[in-house]
């Protein structure tokens, strides 16, 4: 927690069920990060909660509580929230559901970085090679945003990158 406090780009948050005899009941805790810089936070912040919900028993109305708090405290500073668990909510999906979250199958994804620079090229799907190169072949140029016109146009093309691929 302190770590990321001490940081320029992320932001930790700790939001806990506590009963009046102050009996921990659920804690979520996680990091918003952004990118960039302070001028890019509306548009690249998120939270991040590695591990998921803790809860002192199973139960989906803690979840739902925890879960109704936690949206009404984060629904202006971030973008979006991404849930990291390391265990499965299966009997409480449809309260994520209900609180607007998708369920995405865990995914590892290594690349061997040794097998050179010809054979990477190959076990790309052919699809993203040809886009690839097209961009190549139109000059794409990555840099940084500074100036209001550009965070605007990057705005309109963030949007429409959301929306295609479903995100709020």
């Amino acid at each position: 927690y302190e770590v990321y406090k001490k940081s320029n780009s992320h932001n930790p948050f700790c939001y806990c069920l506590i009963a009046d005899s102050g009996e921990i009941f659920a804690i979520l805790s996680g990091v918003i990060i952004w990118n960039y810089n302070k001028l890019l936070y509306p548009f690249t912040a998120r939270a991040i909660i590695q591990g998921g919900p803790i809860l002192k028993e199973e139960s989906c109305e803690l979840l739902d509580e925890l879960l109704t708090f936690f949206r009404k405290e984060i629904k202006t500073k971030v973008v979006y929230s991404q849930f990291r668990n390391l265990r499965s909510w299966t009997n409480a999906k449809n309260v994520f559901e209900k609180h607007g979250f998708l369920y995405e199958k865990h995914l590892d994804i290594i690349h061997d970085l040794e097998i050179g620079k010809n054979s990477l090229w190959a076990n790309i799907s052919g699809k993203a090679r040809s886009k690839i190169n097209k961009a190549n072949r139109n000059n794409l140029l990555f840099k940084e945003i500074n100036t209001e016109n550009e965070i605007s146009h990057a705005y309109k093309i963030l949007v429409t990158v959301y929306k295609n691929a479903h995100l709020p």
